[in-house]
């Protein structure tokens, strides 16, 4: 009975021992998964933050951008009334202009000198002639004087110039239409200078 009971005791000895080294062994086991669990949750947590910052960042750009994009649609659409604001005085300035140059071709015509019927003129001439008037009518002033006279000069040269046959007609409207210029700034210049 001692043999049995010594047997039974070394068994139990035997499974304790056991026991206790494959408790020793799973303890191991879990201590190494808690620390990669937590290096896990350590990398996770960095890039929690990451996304959290680049989400920041990028609604702070989204919001930049919308106020950029309602600053810009102001402005076209300021543009666009600017444009078009700009359209109307030029044909408004462009009529006027017009109607200036047949008055004054006109009152040309009462001084001896006849200008050339417009609607005679192919596109090409009656776009040169536009232009030209155009030209003529910006900034000028009691100032500018010398440089119209010499223009004036310049077109005489060009009305003498045979090889300029196709656009004489043109040459001849502007040369009445910038003598009259002329002598309304050399009146304007009389009633700005003292006598």
């Amino acid at each position: 009975m001692k043999m049995h009971r010594s047997k039974f005791i070394a068994g139990i000895a035997t499974v304790a021992i056991c026991l206790a080294a494959y408790q020793a062994w799973r303890c191991s086991q879990l201590r190494r998964e808690i620390v990669t669990l937590k290096q896990e949750e350590a990398i996770a947590a960095g890039q929690i933050q990451q996304i959290s910052r680049e989400r920041d960042e990028s609604a702070s750009k989204m919001s930049a951008l919308i106020h950029d994009n309602e600053y810009l649609n102001r402005n076209n659409l300021e543009l666009q009334k600017l444009r078009n604001e700009v359209a109307r005085f030029r044909n408004n300035s462009t009529h006027s202009g017009e109607k200036l140059a047949s008055t004054k071709a006109n009152e040309a015509s009462k001084d001896g000198e006849t200008p050339p019927d417009e609607s005679e003129f192919t596109e090409e001439q009656k776009t040169a002639l536009r232009d030209w008037r155009e030209k003529i009518m910006t900034g000028n002033s009691v100032n500018d004087l010398d440089r119209l006279q010499d223009s004036l000069n310049r077109w005489n040269e060009l009305f003498e110039d045979p090889a300029t046959l196709e656009m004489k007609p043109v040459f001849k409207s502007l040369k009445i239409y910038l003598a009259q210029r002329i002598a309304d700034l050399r009146q304007e210049q009389r009633e700005i200078l003292p006598r």
